[in-house]
C-alpha cells in the first residue's frame, strides 16, 4: 500500500485538483473535484469491443483497488435530473423508455451481483433500481451556454434544498443510495477542473459529490452526445450505435459512483474516499478497464452496452465474475472467504450462498430467511447448484405459466425452462408450472434427487 504523502500526490494528479487542508466537519470544500471519464480523439482512442460477458478482457499490469475508508453505494437508486427544456439525444430524452430500460434492467442484472467483493463496513451491495426522473427549471445563474461543475453542484444543492428533485434516500447506515444521473440538452458546453466536454483533453461524462447537510450526495453528468456542436459522438466509444456508446459511457460512471462516491469531496488518501488505485495511479473500478465494452441481460429482459470494470478477485476486467466453484474439502472450507453479512437477515450459510452466485436474494438486498419457498425460486437455485458443480443445461422446454407476468426476473424464468428441459424438473399433469406456488417436502425431496 502506498504511503499517505505518495498516495496523496497521485490522489492530487488523479483529480486534476490540489491537496489541501481537509475542511471542517460537515463544510463543504473550497474545490470539489468531480472525477471525469477521459474524452478520447479518434487519432488515440482505440475500439471498445462490443462482445459479450464471456470475452477475455484485459488490464494493466499490478493493478488492484484499495480501500481508503469511505462509503459505498449498497442499493443504487437511480433517479435522472433533466437540466430544463431543450433537445436531448435519441433514447435519452425525458420519459424515453431507453434510457430508463437502461437504468431499470442494468441495476438489476449480474452486472451488479459480482460487486459484493467490494463490501466494506457492514455495507453489501446488492442490485438497485430506477426512482424515477425529474425536469427542473435551473436557475439563470447556473443556466448558460457554458456550464460549469461548480454550476451544477450549486443548482443540484439548490433543488434539493427546495424540493425541486427528491430527497435522497439513505440505506442503514445512514449513506446515500440515491444517485442523481444529470441530463443536459443541447447547446450547453460543460467544463470541468478545467476540461471541456466532447474536446481533447476534456471527457465524456464524470461523477461527482456535494455535501447537502449532513450527507454525502452522489451525482452523475452526462452530456448530450448527439449534439452536433461537440465531439462526444467521435471521441466517446467506437460501438456504430451512439445510443451502446452511451450506456458504456453512463455504466462507467455508476458503478464508479457505487464503489466510490464521495470521491468528489475526497483531499486526502482517506475517507470519503473508498476504492481506488493510487499505487499505480490507474484510478477508480472502470477507469483501469476503459475503454472496453461488453453486453449484459438486463433484469428487464433486454441486453445492453456497458463498460467492463476491473475485480480485485479476478485480477482483470469482467462484465460479470462467473462464480469460483468451492473446493472440495467440505462446507467450511468453502464458506470461508463468504462476507459476513452478505444478507442482513441471514447467517453463515445464506452469506456462502451469495458468495458462489447461487442465492442472490431480494430485490431489498435481504435473504428472506423465514419465507415460504416458491417454486420458481428453488429451481433457481436447483439450476445454479448444478453450473457450480460444471454441468451444462443446455435443452429447454416451456411452460405456457412462466412468463414476464408470473417470473418477472428472465434470468430465473431462463433456468426454470432449463431445469425443464434436463427433466429435472417435469411440471404439473395440466401442463403448467405453477411458479408462485409454494414447494411441498415432498417436492423439494423429489428435486433434489434429481439434481444429483
Amino acid at each position: 500500500m502506498a504511503t499517505v504523502a505518495r498516495a496523496a500526490a497521485a490522489l492530487s494528479l488523479v483529480l486534476v485538483g490540489t491537496i489541501s487542508t481537509p475542511p471542517a466537519a460537515g463544510a463543504e470544500p473550497a474545490t470539489s473535484h468531480p472525477h471525469t471519464m477521459p474524452f478520447r480523439s479518434p487519432s488515440n482512442s482505440s475500439t471498445p469491443r462490443a462482445s459479450s460477458a464471456s470475452t477475455a478482457f484485459s488490464a494493466p499490469p499490478g493493478a488492484h483497488l484499495e480501500y481508503f475508508g469511505g462509503p459505498l453505494i449498497s442499493k443504487v437508486s437511480v433517479h435522472s435530473v433533466y437540466w430544463g427544456n431543450g433537445s436531448y439525444q435519441s433514447g435519452v430524452g425525458p420519459g424515453e423508455s431507453g434510457i430508463t430500460g437502461f437504468f431499470t434492467g442494468v441495476t438489476s442484472s449480474p452486472y451488479m451481483d459480482w460487486l459484493v467483493e467490494y463490501n466494506q463496513n457492514n455495507q453489501v451491495i446488492s442490485r438497485g433500481s430506477y426512482h424515477g426522473q425529474t425536469q427542473i427549471t435551473p436557475s439563470a445563474a447556473n443556466n448558460g451556454v457554458t456550464i460549469d461543475a461548480t454550476n451544477i453542484e450549486a443548482e443540484l444543492r439548490a433543488q434539493l434544498t427546495s424540493g425541486g428533485v427528491p430527497a435522497p434516500q439513505t440505506d442503514g447506515g445512514g449513506n446515500v443510495n440515491t444517485l442523481y444521473a444529470l441530463f443536459f440538452p443541447q447547446g450547453k458546453t460543460l467544463t470541468a477542473d478545467g476540461g471541456v466536454g466532447g474536446q481533447p483533453n476534456g471527457f465524456c461524462a464524470y461523477h461527482g459529490t456535494i455535501r447537502f447537510g449532513s450527507l454525502l450526495v452522489p451525482y452523475m453528468v452526462l452530456p448530450d452526445f448527439a449534439d452536433p456542436l461537440t465531439g462526444y459522438s467521435q471521441g466517446c466509444g467506437g460501438d456504430p450505435s451512439l445510443f451502446n456508446n452511451f450506456t458504456a459511457i453512463t455504466s462507467h460512471e455508476l458503478i464508479e459512483s457505487i464503489t466510490d462516491p464521495g470521491v468528489g469531496l475526497a483531499t486526502v488518501a482517506g475517507p470519503p474516499l473508498a476504492w481506488y488505485d493510487l499505487a499505480n495511479n490507474y484510478g477508480e473500478i472502470a477507469d483501469i478497464c476503459s475503454p472496453q465494452q461488453g453486453t449484459v441481460l438486463g433484469g428487464n429482459g433486454i441486453t445492453y452496452t456497458v463498460q467492463a470494470e476491473f475485480s480485485n478477485a479476478a485480477g482483470n476486467c469482467v462484465i460479470t465474475r462467473a462464480s469460483v466453484p468451492p473446493p472440495a474439502q467440505g462446507y467450511a472450507t468453502a464458506c470461508a472467504n463468504a462476507s459476513a453479512g452478505a444478507f442482513p437477515d441471514a447467517g453463515l450459510a445464506a452469506d456462502c450462498l451469495k458468495t458462489y452466485s447461487v442465492a442472490l436474494g431480494k430485490t431489498d438486498g435481504t435473504f428472506g430467511e423465514n419465507d415460504p419457498l416458491l417454486r420458481s425460486q428453488v429451481s433457481s437455485l436447483l439450476a445454479r447448484l448444478v453450473q457450480l458443480a460444471g454441468s451444462s443445461l443446455t435443452q429447454t422446454r416451456t411452460f405456457p405459466d412462466v412468463t414476464s407476468t408470473t417470473v418477472p426476473n428472465a434470468q430465473v424464468r431462463s433456468e426454470i425452462e432449463h431445469l425443464a428441459g434436463s427433466q429435472i424438473i417435469a411440471g404439473f399433469p395440466d401442463g403448467l408450472f405453477h411458479p408462485t406456488d409454494h414447494l411441498t417436502v415432498a417436492q423439494g425431496a423429489t428435486l433434489v434427487v434429481r439434481t444429483l
